[in-house]
């Protein structure tokens, strides 16, 4: 499912600094706006710390509201002599979930035996209104499936989609619109505009699949992109570039869907505390954007990357304060 994602220096986060943070984010927003091409949401990014984080790599975080669950996809330490290392030396991908109780979150476990096995299997997307989970699988050159949550609260067996979605190429990620008509996925296949580059395929009346369409120069670049998460009205395309300008390797951006236009509008980088000089990815929101997650390997993180929580301020307190322009950027990458 990811792309090469590389060690960095571990620094414990404080926790004592957290407000702190929070306030210099506010401030830091607004001086990363002129970069951001717009003015800026206002969050507080806080690490889900070792409940869900271990020393090797989270990501993949996608939440789903009816049961407080977020699964996520991790390459903690083998459990199996069998489960093999790949190139990187880290164990293999597998699914866990946290549920969240009490303000906390609980102790990561494997989602139900049936989905990891001893190759790759990975979080892409779960849809409430369909009750369906998509997951990447690295069969044949990396393809999605999907399950079905049952009556009984287990999930169906994976499903691969049909050829109009999976190649020979690899497809690592993926996100299905609310009534599940429209499917965004990024595959490496011959035909775009760089490495990965992010598709569109809608279902017809008939309920097949139709031909993917790529999303054109305004979102792919030369370079890559990864991980779309489309908004739960469909308008807003998250998602993840090296190609555009941006502070780190990998940063998160949106783009608004133009539909008198039937294009998506050029894409916004989502400014800091959200993006970082690293690599940022998965983004996904929830609860009207005031719930989101991500992906980081920014430096206050417990392993190789971590899950972040970020949580919309409200603009009554972001208001209090009238930050004064700064001259201290992150680098901008043209």
């Amino acid at each position: 499912m990811a792309l090469i994602l590389h060690v960095h220096d571990f620094r414990p986060a404080v926790a004592k600094r957290a407000m702190l943070i929070a306030l210099l984010a506010v401030i830091g927003a607004w001086s990363t706006a002129i970069y951001a091409q717009e003015m800026p949401a206002f969050y507080f990014v806080e690490n889900l710390d070792r409940a869900v984080n271990s020393p090797y790599q989270e990501y993949g975080p996608i939440y789903n509201p009816d049961d407080s669950c977020l699964y996520f996809t991790s390459r903690r330490e083998r459990v199996s002599p069998r489960q093999k290392l790949d190139w990187s030396t880290l164990p293999s991908e597998d699914i866990y979930v946290s549920q969240r109780k009490a303000g906390s979150w609980t102790g990561a476990s494997k989602i139900q035996k049936s989905f990891n096995g001893y190759r790759h299997e990975s979080t892409l997307h779960y849809n409430s209104d369909q009750r369906t989970l998509l997951i990447y699988k690295d069969s044949g050159g990396g393809d999605i499936f999907f399950s079905s949550r049952t009556k009984e609260g287990t999930w169906a067996e994976m499903i691969p989609f049909g050829r109009q979605v999976n190649s020979k190429y690899a497809e690592i990620s993926a996100s299905l619109t609310a009534d599940g008509n429209k499917l965004y996925f990024a595959s490496n296949r011959p035909g775009g505009y760089g490495g990965f580059d992010i598709y569109c395929v809608e279902k017809s009346n008939g309920g097949k699949w139709g031909k993917p369409k790529n999303l054109g120069p305004t979102i792919n670049t030369p370079k890559d992109e990864d991980a779309p998460f489309i908004s739960p009205d469909g308008l807003v395309l998250y998602f993840s570039s090296n190609g555009h300008a941006g502070y780190g390797d990998f940063d998160i951006y949106k783009a608004r869907f133009e539909q008198a236009l039937n294009t998506f509008e050029p894409p916004l980088n989502m400014g800091a505390p959200i993006n970082s000089s690293g690599k940022d990815l998965y983004f996904t929101t929830y609860d009207n954007g005031n719930l989101n997650f991500f992906a980081s390997d920014r430096e206050d993180g417990h392993g190789f990357m971590d899950i972040y929580q970020a949580t919309m301020i409200p603009a009554s307190f972001a208001n209090a304060y009238t930050p004064r322009r700064s001259n201290k950027h992150l680098p901008f990458r043209k």
